[in-house]
């Protein structure tokens, strides 16, 4: 058998057929049981089946199949899941086509997943290329659903099936368009839960499918007194009233209430379109409430992913990015906040058209916003192929303006970072001279890139605000001193050895903290002088959002204050983490486990009781579909949003691929993100759980989304409440043995190389030894392994001992491997300080006033000598008074001790 599994990977036709009609003589004799390896078979079996195969090769490897397909049990899914694509492509083709079907059919009644098939169908078929086989995938389409009756009950199933029907219906093929309307007007007339799959539609699909099919249940129809399905028609008169400005105000805040009370079942659906262009209207009026009222409206219509086709795209997108330059900060950060939800909820290629076309927009501020929201899409991973973009971000290196210079920099180092330094610099060769693209490459190799803090690009301060603005990186001269000789440069040249910074670099002179112009130093924003004084440092694409509360009962925080102020406000501290935090009833208290629930309110209402499910009780569900979609719909309440980590738990530990597989995974760990920064720290805890079981179960899926992952769980790590830090830290020790290594290891690079926190230093030491450990061996074979000993190498000088420890310890976790590494990452200097540092035992001795106090300590450590007696006895007074010789015994007694006198 296994010689004959072995002739089916031959170049040669006629060997393959041989050996499969040899296997087959073994099937009809039941010697199939046998195979050792049946692995090994099917793969052989999935390249005997490919279209480039003769047909010949393909019946008899049909054949074999529906042979053993009713022998394998509950190995069924494992070993023909892979088969299923070619089984579907074969339909499309006479010689073949029934014992594909016989083979589709046989597996539908045996594994009951035709949810399976039919996403193989719609992911493969339905979105071919070739208009043929889109055609005849819908012809198959109802036959197959045929095969399994409960499938027309199914409405989470049903909604995607007639999703990809109906974009089918703008098909650029006559015949596919027409083949779509036959294919829905029969799923009509066979679907029984038709009105629960429209619910979760999308209003585009919803609407083209009305008006391609006619008036259907669950449209409903429009009210007369109704403007746009859901406003009142005395609440749109008052917005035509021009002259009093103040009904206008109270109008859109009217609105604005009423938008956040409508779901996405509503007559807003069917009237979006046209409620879109009234809201465009709106956010052209001069008055500042009217403006901020709508753009809060168009956020909250984000967030409920009714914005979702490019007709609405094209209407709301470029409105937002003129607001990004608007005199009012409140309007900025809003339509900054606006543009990152949709990059979040929509498709990428139907925003980055309107981005790349404002990238040259007359308004400077607008073409600096512009670029910070493409940096935003990198950080956040949104699929987009980014070296496209490298030509439109090159021409603005040359800009007038300092700042627009610098984010343009800023966004060609992230991009070096996600899609390669090599392939950056091959699309940069042809646009730009050789100065130039050598200061680019110096600013790629710096380790320190711009990162999210709480939906806001950062950027770092590379250069000191007190150096001169560069106006552009093809000057081919420095006006300015050495940027080695100052601090900001010191660590950057640790890392990179080099002997010379070049300071053609472009102007990146910023910082982390968001810059406000003095409104009474000028009228508005767009007045604003081009000229900047060196001590203001340049703002970020995006404000800062409120800073985290510090707790007071440190002492670095106590220390900014007087005595006073600080108990003041340590104990609003201490009153406001007692009030977060969950409160134990005192008769569970003495057995109380991370698992019991947390009382939050003295109530004894069971509904407000959360409890953590622990792993043992995270059952499989019986519906994985129906759960992820109502996942991706929670409410606002927290006790709901805590049932949907739950499920969530369930779904990664039961059905981790078809979690993967859903296209939602990015959604729901974003989602779960923002619970974790929840003020409910019950909330906060079952997401870091979650974070730290999807590590455990489903690394291969999240590894996309590491970087968001290990951002939330780095920063709990060093929260003040240890109910939320400790579980932080269990989590990341998850990702350190899980994960990849090489992602992981770049993802805690990133977040830690920005960070002055004590706890995240020590956290991050953490993860590095534990990564280490983890590959053994092959730790020199890891990616950015040289970015992690700089790191570490800075870490073992740190004034916390706690730091320096866990520094310690990740570095010895490399092994025999240690010294090599280290020379090789390190300079000459660097590598000598760091080993004697390493070899510094740890700890102190007892100081010596601590160890005087030890019993004995003074009889052994002070000699005669020193004693007030020895000094009396031998004082030059007395041997004055009594010159005689001293007897024998008494220098023997002294002479011991070495006393001079006694010696003479």
């Amino acid at each position: 058998m296994e010689d004959l599994i072995e002739n089916l990977y031959s170049r040669h036709s006629l060997d393959k057929i041989f050996a499969l009609k040899e296997i087959q003589k073994l099937v009809e004799k039941n010697q199939i049981s046998s195979v050792p390896n049946p692995t090994k078979l099917f793969k052989a079996l999935e390249i005997c089946l490919d279209l480039s195969m003769s047909t010949d090769i393909q019946k008899h490897a049909l054949n074999i199949v529906n042979s053993i397909i009713n022998d394998f049990g509950p190995d069924l899914e494992i070993h023909f899941n892979q088969l299923i694509p070619k089984f579907l492509s074969l339909l499309h083709y006479q010689e073949n086509k029934e014992d594909a079907f016989l083979a589709l059919k046989s597996y539908i009644n045996l594994s009951y997943n035709i949810e399976y098939v039919i996403g193989i169908l719609i992911k493969e078929e339905l979105q071919s290329g070739s208009w043929s086989i889109r055609k005849e995938a819908l012809r198959n389409l109802v036959v197959l659903m045929d095969l399994e009756t409960d499938i027309w009950s199914n409405p989470n199933l049903i909604a995607k099936i007639i999703e990809a029907v109906v974009r089918l219906y703008e098909d650029p093929f006559q015949d596919v368009s027409d083949e779509a309307l036959s294919t829905s007007k029969e799923l009509l007339e066979k679907i029984t839960c038709l009105e629960k799959a429209l619910k979760r539609l999308s209003p585009y699909i919803r609407k083209s499918f009305e008006k391609h099919i006619g008036n259907i249940p669950g449209i409903p129809k429009n009210n007369p007194n109704l403007v746009f399905g859901f406003i009142p028609k005395d609440l749109m008169s008052k917005f035509s009233i021009d002259e009093n400005w103040r009904v206008k105000v109270s109008a859109v805040e009217e609105l604005e209430s009423l938008v956040s009370s409508i779901s996405i079942s509503d007559d807003i659906l069917h009237h979006f379109s046209d409620f879109l262009v009234f809201l465009s209207q709106l956010l052209k009026e001069s008055n500042f409430k009217v403006v901020i009222s709508a753009l809060s409206i168009v956020e909250m219509l984000c967030k409920k992913s009714i914005i979702c086709t490019k007709e609405h795209i094209d209407v709301i997108v470029p409105l937002c990015i003129e607001k990004l330059g608007d005199n009012k900060i409140a309007i900025r950060q809003m339509a900054s906040k606006i543009m990152a939800c949709l990059l979040e909820k929509v498709r990428s290629f139907d925003v980055f058209p309107h981005l790349i076309k404002d990238l040259h927009n007359r308004n400077w501020h607008i073409r600096e916003e512009v670029v910070t929201v493409i940096i935003l899409a990198m950080l956040r991973m949104v699929n987009y192929d980014y070296l496209q973009l490298i030509p439109y971000l090159t021409k603005l290196l040359d800009d007038d303006k300092t700042k627009v210079r610098h984010v343009s920099t800023e966004s060609l180092a992230v991009l070096s970072s996600i899609c390669g330094e090599q392939a950056v610099i091959r699309a940069l060769e042809p646009i730009i001279d050789n100065m130039a693209l050598k200061s680019l490459i110096e600013r790629f190799r710096y380790p320190v890139l711009p990162h999210l803090e709480e939906n806001a690009v950062v950027f770092p301060r590379i250069v000191p605000s007190s150096a001169p603005i560069i106006s552009s990186p093809y000057i081919t001269s420095s006006p300015f001193p050495n940027p080695q000789d100052t601090k900001d440069f010191k660590i950057y040249n640790n890392i990179m050895n080099t002997e010379e910074i070049s300071p053609l670099l472009p102007p990146m002179e910023t910082s982390e903290k968001v810059a406000i112009n003095d409104s009474k130093k000028r009228n508005s924003r767009n007045s604003q002088s081009s000229l900047f004084s060196m001590k203001i440092e340049s703002r970020p694409g995006f404000l800062k959002p409120p800073t985290i509360p510090v707790n007071m009962n440190t002492r670095a925080a106590g220390m900014q204050f007087s005595n006073n102020q600080s108990k003041y406000k340590t104990k609003e501290s201490q009153n406001l983490m007692n009030f977060l935090a969950p409160t134990e009833s005192p008769t569970k208290k003495s057995n109380k486990s991370f698992q019991d629930p947390p009382v939050l309110s003295t109530q004894t209402d069971e509904s407000e009781q959360q409890v953590y499910l622990s792993e043992h009780e995270l059952e499989p569900l019986a519906d994985p579909g129906n759960a992820i979609s109502i996942c991706m719909n929670t409410a606002d309440d927290w006790a709901a949003q805590f049932d949907t980590i739950n499920l969530l738990r369930r779904l990664t530990k039961h059905h981790g691929e078809v979690l993967g597989a859903s296209g939602m995974l990015h959604h729901l760990i974003i989602q779960a993100t923002n619970w974790a920064y929840s003020l409910r720290s019950s909330l906060c805890k079952n997401s870091l759980i979650l974070f730290g079981e999807m590590c455990e179960k489903i690394p291969m899926f999240i590894e996309t989304e590491l970087k968001t992952i290990v951002s939330c769980l780095m920063r709990k790590s060093s929260d003040s409440n240890s109910f939320i830090s400790d579980q932080a830290t269990d989590s990341l020790i998850s990702m350190a043995k899980y994960c990849n290594v090489s992602k992981a290891l770049s993802a805690v690079i990133n977040f830690a190389s920005t960070s002055k926190a004590t706890l995240v230093k020590s956290r991050a030491s953490l993860c590095f030894q534990k990564i280490f450990e983890r590959s053994k061996e092959n730790v020199s074979k890891i990616k950015e392994l040289d970015r992690a000993i700089q790191l570490l190498a800075t870490y073992i000088y740190d004034a916390s001992s706690s730091v320096r420890a866990a520094a310690k310890d990740a570095l010895q976790a490399l092994g025999s491997e240690l010294d090599r590494l280290l020379m090789r990452c390190l300079s000459e200097e660097d590598y000598r300080k760091a080993k004697e540092q390493l070899e510094k035992k740890r700890g102190r001795t007892p100081r010596r006033i601590l160890r005087s106090a030890e019993p004995g300590y003074l009889q052994e450590s002070r000699t005669p000598s020193q004693t007030r007696s020895f000094r009396v006895r031998n004082s030059p007074a007395r041997d004055k008074g009594n010159s005689a010789t001293p007897e024998p015994s008494h220098i023997e007694k002294y002479a011991k001790f070495g006393s001079s006198r006694i010696i003479r």
